[in-house]
C-alpha cells in the first residue's frame, strides 16, 4: 500500500487502485505491463511516480483526465548500472533515492539522483553500520522499502527481514542516522541452499519477513511487527525527531485468520492490508505525538 493517498497495487491485473476513506475505488492507473512490474510508487498532486522493474527505470506519469482516468508519461530517469536496483524512493521535487547493491565490495549503497541527472553516492551500508565486515547479498538480507508521507520531512528505508531502518531527508536525500527496532532483531544471512546436486539457490536464513510493512506520518515511523507469538500482531512506533526513540506499540488483530502484510497511516487512522487481499481500516484511540 502507498501512504500518500491510500492505494493498493493489483499485481494480477496490472493496476494501481486509489481509494477514498470508505475504501471505494476513486481512481485507477491501468498501466498494463507497466503496473505489473512496478516495485515502488507514490502519487502526489496529479503525478504518479513509479519504478518500472522491467526496464529498471523510474517514471513519472501525469493524470490528464480524472473522469477518463487517463495518464501520460512525463519523464523517465536514467539509472546507470541499473540491473541491481530493486528499491527506489521518491523524494520531494524530481529527486529520487535508490538502494544499489555493490557486489564487488559486498555492500549496499544509497544513491540520490537529482532532476539534473547528477548523483550523490551516500556511504555504503557497512560504513553506516560502523562495520568492516562484508555482507553477502546485502540486497537480500537488508531488503526493505522506502517510505515517507507528504506531512513528513523524513524518508525512511525500513528493512523487512531484520530490525533496522535508515533515515534520510525527504527533500535532499541527505543521510541522517540509522536505528534498530525495540526487539533488535538481527538481519538474516543470505546463503546458498542446494536444490539439486547441480543447482543452488541463494536465500535468507532464516527466510522470514518479520517486518513486512512500514509507514511514516509526520515525525513518526510505524513498523508492522509480526514477531509476536500471540495471535495479534503489533505496530511499533518510533519518534524520528528523537533519533528513532521507541514511542510505544499498538495491537493489530488478524482478519479471518490472516496476518497483515502492509500498512498505511494518516492521522489517527491505520489501514492494514492482509493476506488474501483483505483491507481493513482502524482508528487509533490514543496516541501522543512528541
Amino acid at each position: 500500500m502507498n501512504n500518500d493517498t491510500l492505494s493498493v497495487q493489483d499485481y494480477r491485473n496490472g493496476k494501481i487502485c486509489f481509494l477514498d476513506s470508505s475504501l471505494n475505488t476513486i481512481l485507477t492507473f491501468s498501466g498494463g505491463t507497466h503496473a505489473k512490474e512496478i516495485m515502488n510508487y507514490d502519487y502526489t498532486v496529479g503525478n504518479l511516480r513509479v519504478y518500472d522493474f522491467t526496464t529498471r527505470t523510474p517514471k513519472v506519469f501525469k493524470l490528464e483526465n480524472a473522469s477518463t482516468q487517463s495518464f501520460s508519461l512525463l519523464r523517465s530517469y536514467n539509472i546507470p548500472d541499473n540491473s541491481g536496483v530493486y528499491r527506489v524512493g521518491f523524494l520531494q521535487g524530481n529527486n529520487i533515492i535508490y538502494a544499489y547493491p555493490n557486489r564487488q565490495f559486498s555492500d549496499l549503497s544509497f544513491i540520490v539522483r537529482t532532476d539534473k541527472d547528477s548523483t550523490n553516492d551516500i556511504l555504503g551500508l557497512t560504513q553506516l553500520l560502523g562495520s568492516n565486515k562484508k555482507i553477502n547479498a546485502p540486497e537480500m538480507s537488508f531488503d526493505g522499502d522506502f517510505v515517507t508521507h507528504p506531512t513528513s520531512k523524513y524518508m525512511v528505508y525500513a528493512c523487512k527481514f531484520g530490525g533496522y531502518y535508515f533515515v534520510f531527508d525527504t527533500n535532499t536525500g541527505q543521510y541522517k542516522y540509522f536505528a534498530q527496532t525495540i526487539d533488535k532483531t538481527p538481519a538474516p544471512v543470505a546463503s546458498y541452499i542446494k536444490i539439486t546436486p547441480d543447482v543452488k539457490h541463494l536465500e535468507n536464513q532464516p527466510n522470514i519477513m518479520f517486518f513486512p510493512g512500514a509507514a511514516v506520518y509526520n515525525n513518526m515511523l510505524f513498523i508492522l511487527n509480526n514477531i509476536s507469538e500471540h495471535k495479534d500482531n503489533s505496530i511499533d512506533m518510533y519518534n524520528l525527531d528523537s533519533k528513532g526513540a521507541y514511542a510505544g506499540s499498538v495491537s493489530l488483530p488478524n482478519a479471518d485468520g490472516h496476518r497483515p502484510i502492509s500498512i498505511a497511516v494518516t492521522g489517527n487512522e491505520i489501514a492494514a492490508l492482509y493476506e488474501s487481499n483483505i483491507l481493513v481500516t482502524y482508528i487509533r484511540k490514543s496516541y501522543n505525538e512528541k
